[in-house]
């Protein structure tokens, strides 16, 4: 009787680990990459870093010290040679890193075909394909998701081009599509904002009728106001955004990447000088210029949000 039950519990304990086994490769099989350029491996909040210096954050996608027990569970590219990071556990020294690397950058005068033909990418599709293992790897439709999309499109551009995005007033809803659109795309601040939301894994917010909020300023902080997500501006975090509305001329929204001891680091769409950009904004600046976090946190947590 006993050899039997020690048998069935056996037999149980095999079939449950089968069916945790194909849950964790149906969930995780968002990334429509060839095998062959994949490398798999876990990149959670428990994931190896590499270590000493200003790199200190930066993940390895050639480390293969991952246990075993956690692999295959989220894939990245290794393709090109450009930075990945655990977008969950961005430290200070990883984000000040980011953040210079893009203030020594300066405003492209070329389209981003040119620019990224001459790096590891080669190709704007190939860029697009880096933001998308970025935000699989941080979690689609996820707060982290958002700030993968955001500065894997702005950093990820100054690291690989030493450039940065200009910036203009397109037709926003043709540019919030998925990646670098065209050759000639470009954002200014609010499509920008936007456009992270939607490449992060969300769909645009919509109004009672089911239009979307236009990518104008006006209409993001009506939304915020219409759904109580105006908080004070030193309760931001990342995922966030920072929003200010005078006038149609005196507007601006920005997406907060990382906490800093009296402010955040953001990335932005900044003006026609500046373009896309790493930013550091303090509470007190903020305030003065009348800045208020616009607080994402109840829209990322309903599903019925998700693309």
């Amino acid at each position: 009787m006993n050899f039997k039950l020690k048998s069935i519990n056996t037999n149980l304990s095999n079939v449950k680990r089968f069916i945790n086994v194909s849950i964790q490769n149906i969930k995780f099989n968002h990334s429509d990459n060839n095998p062959e350029e994949i490398y798999n491996e876990s990149l959670s909040s428990k994931t190896q870093k590499l270590k000493g210096g200003p790199t200190e954050g930066l993940l390895d996608p050639n480390d293969k010290s991952i246990n075993s027990n956690i692999r295959n569970q989220k894939t990245i590219s290794k393709k090109f040679d450009a930075p990945y990071y655990d977008y969950e556990n961005l430290n200070l020294e990883t984000l000040e890193t980011i953040y210079n690397t893009s203030q020594n950058a300066s405003v492209t005068e070329q389209n981003p075909a040119e620019d990224l033909g001459a790096t590891s990418f080669q190709t704007v599709d190939n860029f697009n394909q880096y933001i998308k293992d970025n935000v699989d790897v941080a979690g689609y439709g996820t707060r982290a998701g958002v700030v993968a999309a955001g500065l894997s499109l702005i950093s990820g551009y100054n690291f690989a081009t030493g450039k940065r995005l200009r910036y203009s007033q397109p037709y926003r809803q043709a540019q919030i599509q998925e990646g670098i659109v065209n050759q000639n795309f470009y954002l200014d601040c609010s499509s920008f904002a936007w456009w992270a939301l939607y490449n992060g894994g969300f769909k645009i917010p919509t109004n009672s009728s089911g239009y979307q909020y236009s990518p104008y300023t006006g209409d993001q902080i009506s939304w915020a106001r219409n759904t109580n997500s105006l908080k004070p501006v030193n309760t931001g975090k990342p995922g966030d955004f920072l929003i200010y509305h005078q006038s149609q001329a005196r507007a601006h929204i920005v997406l907060i990447v990382g906490n800093y001891d009296g402010g955040y680091y953001c990335a932005e769409f900044s003006s026609p000088k500046n373009g896309a950009v790493v930013s550091k904004r303090s509470y007190e600046d903020l305030t003065y210029n009348g800045y208020q976090v616009m607080d994402m946190e109840e829209y990322y947590s309903n599903p019925e949000n998700i693309k």
